[in-house]
């Protein structure tokens, strides 16, 4: 085939570059990983070739790079002519996209609870009064431990029960800090881990239910002692819930 036939029929990779927006570098590196590859290539100049179909193979790639997905993973979607499969790609494309979508609201629902947070502690911090807060429901992933004031051993010890809770097959969130559980004269303390709520409730799961729960800002940890801080709520029979964690600093 002449060259000038070549030129009549397909795109040199300068006109590629103009009619898709992206550099002839990366037109490159595409050739180069195997996603773009030119339908043909002169053997004595070296210029490389593509057809108008390959503009739609460009806007694919550019596809994947701005919704994060691995351009090897376009190999999956393609044949040896260099087509692509776009059904299975758009498919599979969506479901990635759901995916992202979700960890985005999560991540979301995590700032907005530490934006809830910092109110709160702006708020109440120099307060000695109790506040009423509203709390959605929280299933707790939980550990027998005792409490200490040594923050290293606090937060590798809070590493550990991220491990364990991954590998019961639970989705971790934010927050973290001790759980105890009074009933009569009895005290069951445990450190707990916030987690996506699940139907998969074993026995390291706790519960905690939606509702109006009192809280109080404290400059120290109270553990076992917390009845002295809210003595109408203790002075009733039944079992009490309560979760101790530390505030983010105010700055």
């Amino acid at each position: 085939m002449r060259e000038t036939d070549i030129k009549s029929e397909l795109l040199s990779i300068g006109e590629l570059a103009k009619i898709t927006g992206v550099n002839i570098k990366s037109l490159r590196y595409y050739e180069q990983i195997g996603v773009l590859l030119p339908v043909y290539v002169n053997p004595s100049s070296g210029y490389r070739y593509y057809s108008l179909a390959q503009v739609s193979a460009v806007e694919l790639i550019q596809a994947c790079v701005e919704i994060g997905i691995p351009l090897k993973e376009l190999h999956r979607f393609g044949d040896s002519k260099s087509s692509i499969d776009y059904l299975s790609f758009l498919t599979y494309s969506e479901e990635l996209m759901k995916q992202k979508i979700d960890a985005l609201q999560q991540n979301l629902k995590g700032m907005q609870a530490l934006k809830e947070e910092v109110e709160l502690l702006k708020k109440y911090r120099h307060s000695k009064n109790q506040h009423i807060r509203k709390m959605n429901e929280k299933y707790l992933y939980v550990f027998p431990y005792q409490p200490t004031d040594n923050k290293k051993t606090l937060y590798t010890e809070a590493a550990k029960l991220f491990e364990r809770s991954l590998e019961g097959g639970y989705e971790p969130l934010y927050d973290f800090g001790f759980l105890y559980e009074f009933t009569g004269e009895n005290i069951q303390q445990y450190m707990f881990l916030e987690i996506m709520p699940t139907t998969n409730v074993c026995e390291n799961i706790k519960v905690l239910p939606s509702g109006q729960y009192a809280c109080r800002f404290t400059p120290k940890n109270y553990g076992e002692n917390l009845p002295e801080l809210f003595p109408e709520i203790f002075s009733k029979k039944g079992k009490v819930l309560a979760i101790e964690a530390e505030a983010q600093r105010e700055h």
